[in-house]
Formats: structure tokens, C-alpha cells, sequence
């Protein structure tokens, strides 16, 4: 007896569905192990993962803005862009495609087209995470380029959705020290730090705001509590010796520069800052040598030339 011709397809459909719920099966599999390695931070192994389930099952956006995802934290940014591509072709109204091609721009200094991403993002978000997100980072591209005034209004924006976030305390208090609003900085980082007291970005800058306004001793102390947090930087190092030598306290400044030459003992800049401090300890031609060292060792190149106006108004008139 012969299969009728629709007894067939039908059985063969059969057959073709059942292959496909196997294979999205496996795909989903596939995802989520990848999430498993991000969780540990193995992101080689969870884009293998990812490229996986992708092979798989091409039609879900996850898959490909989890790769893109992974693609930015291992800083492929133009494997993240081509992905972000895809999952917008499936899914055009996905805010997370577009808060992460404004963090694309962002680490590309591309400022102006983060702020766009970043407005997209806050159309198409739902939740209040989401927008968060969007506001503080817009307000940092806002910042980057000095539109203030922008940046303060997302800044507030964020704060309505959630008024203690530490991500968002830091940058504020950026904005107030570049409009010159010590007392609102200060007071920003203070309710950072009550956040976290071990912040390493609150105390470093509250360092810079407290020099910023005249105030050494105190730049001071904030300085120290970040070097006790991340010893190994040298800038804070050679910042520390030159707030050091703001007040005169010359011992402590070469104890801080002892601290970077460790690190470093061909950096420019704390050469420059002892040739300060022997100048202004009254050794006049030990500072002078140790300044033209700083200029040998490449500090034009690296940190401009305001070391050349210094030698010659301190060793040439």
C-alpha cells in the first residue's frame, strides 16, 4: 500500500520540528553556559559558548547582544558594533543594544554619538535600571566635552530614579569641582564615601578638590586615604610630593617621591618635583641639574612643556 503525498509532508514536517526543538535546545544550552563563564569571568570561553548557540539558532537577538557584550568587555569593539547590528535588525527597540554602543563611543572618546545612543536608550527603556544607566552616562559624555549644565540636569535625572548610587555620586561631584562648586563636591564625595568608605575614586578626587580650592592639608589626607587604597599609582604619588611641597613639609615630599622612583625609577615628573623641592631648600644648582634630568628622561613628551618655562625662569635668569 502506498503513503499518500500528505501523509508524508506531514510526517516530514514532524521530523523537521522536532529536529528544530532539539537544536534551540541546544543553543539555549549553549547561552546559558556562556552566562556561567561570564559569571566567572572566563569571557574567551563564554564567546566559544555564545558562538555556539548563535550557530544553533540565528534568530534570537540575546544571543547576539550577549556576544557583543562579550565582544566589549575583551575590547573587540568592532566585533561588539557588528553584533549590536544584528540584534537592532531583530529586535529595533532594544535599550541595551544602545546603552552599549554609547559605552563603545565612550572608551573611543566619540562623545557626541554616545550622547545620541545614550538618548535611545532612555526612549525604548521600561524599567528604571535602565534608564539610570542611560541618564549617568549620558551625563558623563555631557561632562567629557564640559556641557555642564546638561550633565548636572542628567545627573539629577538619575538621582530621582535612585538618590544614594555610588555610580552616580562621583561623576556629580566631577561636575560641581569643574563649576567650581567646592562645597557641593565636597559634600557629594562625603555622601560617597558614607556609601563605601573604601572608594578609591571618591578620596582621589576629593584630593583634587580640596587642591583645587586652596585647601593642602586636607587634599592631603584625601590623597593618602586613595595611595593606601591603590598604592601601585604613580601619578598619586608625584600628586602627594607637590602637595607636600605646598606646604613646605620637604621631608614628606621626597619620601612620596622615594615612593613613585620605586615604581618607576625613570619618571620624569617626580624629578621635576625634587628639583623643586632642592630649589627651594636653597640648593639652587642640585635642583637645576635634577630638572635638566627631568627634561632627559622625556617630560616634554610626556607632560608638555610647562617644565621648560619653570627651568628657565628658576636656572637661566
Amino acid at each position: 500500500m502506498h503513503l499518500k503525498i500528505s501523509h508524508i509532508l506531514s510526517a516530514s514536517l514532524i521530523i523537521l520540528s522536532v529536529s528544530a526543538n532539539i537544536r534551540a535546545q541546544e543553543a539555549d544550552k549553549f547561552y546559558r553556559e556562556s552566562l556561567t563563564y561570564i559569571s566567572q569571568g572566563a569571557y574567551q570561553q563564554a564567546l566559544h559558548s555564545v558562538g555556539k548557540a548563535i550557530a544553533m539558532d540565528s534568530t534570537k537577538d540575546a544571543y547576539f547582544l550577549l556576544r557583543a557584550q562579550i565582544q566589549y568587555e575583551l575590547g573587540n569593539y568592532d566585533g561588539t558594533i557588528k553584533d549590536c547590528y544584528t540584534t537592532l535588525r531583530l529586535s529595533p527597540d532594544k535599550p541595551e543594544v544602545y546603552i552599549l554602543r554609547g559605552q563603545v563611543c565612550m572608551v573611543t572618546k566619540s562623545y557626541g554619538p554616545a550622547i545620541l545612543f545614550y538618548g535611545k536608550a532612555m526612549k525604548y527603556a521600561t524599567g528604571d535600571d535602565l534608564r539610570f544607566e542611560a541618564y549617568v552616562n549620558r551625563g558623563k559624555a555631557f561632562l567629557a566635552i564640559q556641557r555642564l549644565e546638561e550633565a548636572l540636569a542628567d545627573f539629577n535625572l538619575a538621582f530621582a530614579i535612585d538618590n544614594s548610587a555610588l555610580d552616580a555620586l562621583i561623576p556629580l561631584a566631577d561636575c560641581y569641582l569643574r563649576m567650581e562648586k567646592f562645597d557641593l563636591a565636597v559634600e557629594t564625595l562625603n555622601k560617597a564615601l558614607t556609601q563605601d568608605a573604601k572608594s578609591a575614586p571618591a578620596h582621589k578626587l576629593l584630593g583634587k578638590v580640596y587642591f583645587e580650592n586652596g585647601d593642602y592639608s586636607n587634599a592631603i589626607s584625601a590623597t593618602e586615604n586613595y595611595i593606601t587604597l591603590k598604592p601601585e599609582e604613580i601619578s598619586s604619588h608625584n600628586f602627594l610630593a607637590e602637595l607636600y611641597l605646598h606646604e613646605h613639609d620637604f621631608e614628606n615630599a621626597q619620601k612620596s617621591l622615594n615612593n613613585s622612583l620605586i615604581l618607576d625609577p625613570l619618571e620624569p615628573k617626580a624629578y621635576k618635583i625634587r628639583g623643586l623641592i632642592f630649589i627651594e631648600e636653597g640648593d639652587t644648582e642640585k635642583g637645576c641639574n635634577t630638572l635638566f634630568r627631568a627634561m632627559q628622561l622625556g617630560y616634554f613628551e610626556k607632560y608638555g612643556y610647562d617644565l621648560l618655562d619653570i627651568y628657565r625662569q628658576k636656572c637661566e635668569e
